[in-house]
């Protein structure tokens, strides 16, 4: 099913192995960023409305492989996408998806989903929008192995994420493979 919905083509999909449907916006631009919503977020419609621009979204559903979900889902993205931003929950050192946890432990487990996953993101910057995933050690080393992992840039916050009202903020202070804010201001 396609509509058009304020200069937008909005396509129901499946969510990419996952038991939930998922919506992609297609942006006019092709080199707008590229947005993951774990399935698991409260008001997705909420954070997709504050975004700036107009960004392909693809909303996550749960799976029994979290780095296979990914993978297919950024596949998807314009090949001129500027960056994938990835919202979930976090913690510091780990996201958490409803298809799983991504963490140091899935690295060393699943070098094939990584394989995987780094082929689909092709490059592209990884900004993950889940609280304190930057956090100390245990964050720092993550966003450092999943950029050389997947070969490229991820930024991630070492402070909660989201609206100020509830005591977070946009800020991503924790990089590896580029400068924090080497990226596209989506929210």
């Amino acid at each position: 099913m396609v509509e058009i919905l304020s200069g937008c083509k909005v396509f129901c999909a499946e969510s990419f192995n996952s038991r939930a449907p998922g919506v992609v916006r297609f942006p006019e631009s092709n080199d707008a960023p590229f947005v993951l919503l774990d399935g698991g977020l409260p008001a997705p419609d909420l954070l997709i409305q504050a975004m700036k621009g107009a960004p392909d979204v693809v909303r996550l559903g749960s799976a029994a492989d979290v780095l296979r979900v990914l993978a297919d889902a950024i596949k998807r993205a314009d090949p001129h996408a500027s960056s994938v931003h990835l919202f979930s929950h976090g913690r510091p050192g780990a996201l958490e998806l409803s298809a799983g946890e991504v963490s140091l432990d899935t690295l060393t487990r699943d070098v094939h989903g990584i394989a995987t996953l780094r082929r689909a993101l092709a490059g592209r910057s990884l900004v993950l929008y889940g609280c304190s995933v930057g956090h100390g050690i245990a964050g720092r080393r993550l966003v450092e192995a999943l950029s050389l992992a997947l070969d490229a840039p991820v930024f991630a916050s070492s402070t909660p994420t989201g609206a100020a009202a509830r005591g977070g903020d946009w800020m991503f202070d924790v990089a590896a493979g580029a400068k924090p804010g080497a990226f596209p201001d989506l929210v």
